[in-house]
């Protein structure tokens, strides 16, 4: 089977093997945050008419078991109906889609920053902005995203960065197709029906390993000094091994919305342990 693309459950497991191998909060007293403003109102990408930045400072956490995130503020201007009604049913089969670069005083990025990023659909807790786009008006706080592992380096980017840019698209996630899309012959037929189950079952699994990997960092957050968590470590990279080798190319819109809400949920749990 074709594997899929773990960025996101490869860096769970670096993360918890960076937290046991390094004792975790032994340089959190070092940690700071950063503010930035954005160097200008206006977004970039096909939602420069829509969308735009709320000016003032925003702040950016340290990372927090390498969960770093900044929230800004945006005001929709007028209600997005691009969509192509010959292949969709409307706004509900889009994806906002955004991206943040951190800048020095002189508006280069920074290095030792990664992207943040953020995604909005009709099925993500953090619909604000996309439920915003459907009427046409409101202002909203976007949690953006990124993996950041504590280093010098980062807390040296940190005094670094002083302005951001955002990058807004809608991109559409979920096709429906029109006509009769049944198969022509029964091997077709046959293999469709396996790559679904297989999809099906990588899903569940991949559920699964989120939630045992929640319940190790609610346990680690509680009692770092904890023995049994080294243990439960082991586990989940045996199981991390696993999903790799038994990954599906589930690259049907119905599974990656799927995967996306489970990575929101496990970014979601992370925030509140902030």
């Amino acid at each position: 089977m074709k594997k899929i693309n773990l960025v996101i459950l490869m860096l769970m497991v670096s993360t918890l093997t960076f937290l046991i191998s390094c004792g975790g909060d032994n340089a959190s007293s070092e940690k700071k945050s950063f503010s930035v403003k954005p160097l200008k109102t206006e977004v970039e990408g096909s939602l420069k008419d829509y969308i735009e930045i709320i000016d003032g400072s925003y702040e950016g956490n340290p990372p927090d078991v390498n969960q770093c995130y900044l929230k800004v503020k945006v005001k929709v201007l007028k209600k997005w109906n691009e969509y192509d009604k010959s292949k969709t049913d409307g706004i509900d089969d889009y994806s906002v889609d955004l991206k943040l670069d951190v800048l020095d005083s002189t508006g280069m990025p920074v290095s030792g920053f990664n992207e943040y990023t953020v995604s909005n659909n009709k099925d993500n807790d953090n619909d604000g902005l996309f439920n915003a786009l459907k009427i046409g008006s409101g202002e909203v706080i976007v949690s953006f995203l990124s993996y950041m592992d504590f280093s010098e380096q980062l807390a040296e980017a940190y005094k670094k960065a002083k302005k951001f840019t955002i990058t807004a698209n809608m991109k559409q996630y979920r096709y429906k197709g029109s006509g009769d899309e049944s198969t022509s012959n029964a091997s077709n037929s046959q293999s469709t029906e396996s790559s679904s189950s297989d999809c099906d079952q990588f899903i569940k699994d991949y559920e699964q390993f989120v939630d045992s990997y929640i319940k190790i960092l609610k346990k680690y957050k509680k009692n770092p000094s904890d023995a049994s968590i080294i243990a439960e470590y082991s586990d989940v990279v045996q199981k991390a091994a696993e999903m790799q080798t038994n990954a599906s190319n589930c690259t049907d819109a119905k599974y990656t919305a799927k995967l996306a809400n489970i990575a929101t949920k496990m970014a979601k749990a992370a925030a509140e342990l902030q």
